[in-house]
């Protein structure tokens, strides 16, 4: 009997023991990609975060600007300059096909918001951030009192849109409430360029692009504003246009080699591990894609 009772013990053990090898084996990796625009070229890319898989993601008649993954990574926003073509864009990546956002103004520099529902664009008919369906839908203009606004970035909250703005005569970065138009907060108060904020994928650190012309670099901040730390040092970042990893421990942004060349870089948020991994434009890290 007491044989019998230690072969099932022993039996158990080697089960649960499988089982927990198994379950190894088959834990999902989670994977991300890196948007970026080609050199020279009309179409968007993706890329691993080592640089390697580059593949073609669709291709263009018009050149994208500022291309972005929706929160749940299955579409790509962008506009366009190019004459024939201006105006916002999105792609289905799971229906494969592109789509203009019909609004009734003039519309640059697009982001979404944090259910992938809505948007918000510059405009130069009119100052101030508007708030669109991706329909194209006018819902709102917020920040329009006095602030000529550049580029954006929604808070995954959904209660907080970053961007930047020349209000007060010198580019500093603000948040503001883009549900209620109101809790207008200044961030950055300095001589220097503060420049191209971004949200992290958790919402709770933000990275900008900070100095004068020609000696620019990435600092990352708290959502509040506090602990601004310099990340990088050294590198030609230009406009950067930092994304951060969907960890938040990561940032890829653009620079400009010695020979001109566009690069595409990796960095940790404390500064180390600064990799290139690639050459292209308007880098955008994607969430983790199932």
């Amino acid at each position: 009997m007491l044989l019998l009772k230690d072969s099932l013990i022993i039996f158990l053990v080697l089960i649960i023991t499988l089982g927990f090898e198994m379950a190894c084996q088959n834990k999902i990796v989670k994977t991300s990609k890196i948007l970026y625009l080609a050199p020279e070229k009309d179409y968007l890319y993706t890329m691993n975060k080592d640089g390697s898989g580059g593949v073609i993601l669709f291709k263009t008649d018009f050149q994208p600007q500022w291309p972005s993954w929706s929160p749940d990574g299955r579409k790509i926003l962008f506009n366009t300059y190019d004459k024939e073509y201006t105006g916002i864009y999105y792609f289905n990546l799971d229906e494969n096909y592109l789509k203009k956002v019909m609004t009734p103004r003039e519309a640059d520099l697009p982001c979404w918001s944090s259910d992938g529902s809505n948007i918000a664009f510059m405009s130069d008919d009119e100052p101030g951030i508007i708030i669109s369906s991706i329909k194209g839908d006018i819902l709102k203009t917020i920040a329009g009192q006095g602030i000529n606004g550049a580029y954006q970035s929604w808070s995954p909250s959904s209660d907080k849109l970053v961007f930047e703005s020349g209000r007060d005569g010198n580019p500093e970065i603000y948040t503001i409430n883009p549900l209620t138009g109101k809790q207008l907060n200044r961030l950055t108060n300095n001589e220097l360029l503060d420049e191209w904020p971004s949200f992290s994928k958790d919402g709770l650190l933000i990275a900008w692009v900070r100095g004068v012309e020609d000696n620019k670099n990435i600092w990352v901040m708290n959502e509040d504003g506090s602990d601004p730390r310099q990340v990088t040092n050294g590198v030609n970042i230009g406009d950067g246009f930092p994304s951060f990893s969907p960890d938040g421990s990561e940032l890829v942004f653009q620079s400009t080699s010695e020979n001109e060349l566009t690069l595409i870089n990796i960095i940790k948020i404390d500064g180390s591990d600064f990799r290139k991994v690639g050459e292209g434009f308007f880098p955008n890290w994607s969430p983790y894609l199932d």
